[in-house]
């Protein structure tokens, strides 16, 4: 796997870095992807896992959005729903005019698995594939009125201001030397900005609606760790019935935490991941050619 930055200017109008995951030189390209990270992350984070995309022959971009990783901005604080589609929509228009004739995907984690399946449930056109791991399908977290009426006014009054996020590594994942990986990552942080907070409460909050603009043709993957508190799996499994793809699959990775690709046991998530990707990539080219043809 070749591996790239660079940095760009989004429409957005922020400084976004972006990690290049390329096959090797030589390799045909047989799909391109956009990656989007979750709150407080990175997409240089990813690499174990789209290594998994590439060995196939997919290219993939994960930028850093606003207020994370190396992109510009304060920490946590990104200012619409609609600069994260926009620069999802950026990204996959570059890799497309470099290789306009192979299928497209959007895949996540986390706030990232929401902003997937969202992206794709508005934007339906061109996008064959999706992989949507341990989904943000609800912001609220159950919290009562009073407190979404303050994050409401907060987010008027004051959207930059940040919050600790509440978030543990631990909580995410057993593994030791991942734990520590995480806690030592200078690009990772626990902030949430009062907007992005908003913002996230309603996105979330319309998502059973906005699913139903998903293309029927889509090839859809959820997966899930049945033991994550950070995004219970009672919500994305209550989700997936309304999911309008025809060719879509629920893998709930028993005992996994909420980063299943980096807890003890992973095995089973690379396995249903593995036995996605080669079924779903040798269709979504198969089928592509077809329409080319």
């Amino acid at each position: 796997m070749r591996l790239k930055d660079d940095t760009y200017a989004s429409a957005a109008g922020f400084s976004t870095f972006r990690k290049h995951y390329m096959p090797e030189e030589g390799v045909p390209i047989q799909g391109i992807a956009v990656f989007v990270h979750g709150l407080g992350d990175h997409g240089s984070r990813y690499g174990r896992v789209l290594e998994r995309f590439v060995q196939r022959g997919v290219y993939c971009i994960a930028p850093d959005l606003p207020g994370h990783g190396r992109s510009e901005g304060k920490r946590g604080f990104i200012p619409s729903m609609d600069a994260v589609h926009s620069i999802i929509g950026e990204n996959l228009a570059y890799l497309r005019s470099l290789h306009s004739d192979v299928p497209a995907g959007i895949l996540g984690h986390s706030m990232g698995g929401f902003l997937a399946l969202d992206h794709v449930s508005r934007n339906p056109d061109g996008i064959h594939f999706c992989w949507a791991s341990s989904p943000l399908i609800d912001a609220s977290g159950h919290r009562g009125k009073v407190m979404q009426t303050a994050a409401r006014l907060l987010s008027r009054l004051a959207p930059a201001f940040s919050i600790h996020n509440g978030i543990r590594s631990g909580a995410c994942k057993r593994d030791p030397e991942r734990i520590l990986e995480t806690e030592n990552d200078p690009l990772m942080h626990r902030r949430l900005s009062m907007r992005l907070g908003q913002q996230l409460l309603n996105a979330t909050a319309q998502l059973q609606d906005t699913v139903a603009g998903m293309s029927p043709e889509l090839r859809l993957l959820i997966t899930h760790g049945s033991d994550d508190t950070i995004c219970p799996t009672a919500l994305s499994q209550t989700l997936f019935p309304m999911l309008p793809a025809k060719q879509k699959r629920y893998a709930l990775l028993d005992g996994l935490l909420h980063e299943p690709f980096n807890d003890i046991g992973r095995d089973a998530f690379y396995h249903e991941l593995n036995s996605w990707l080669d079924t779903t990539i040798t269709h979504s080219i198969a089928r592509h050619r077809l329409v080319i043809d």
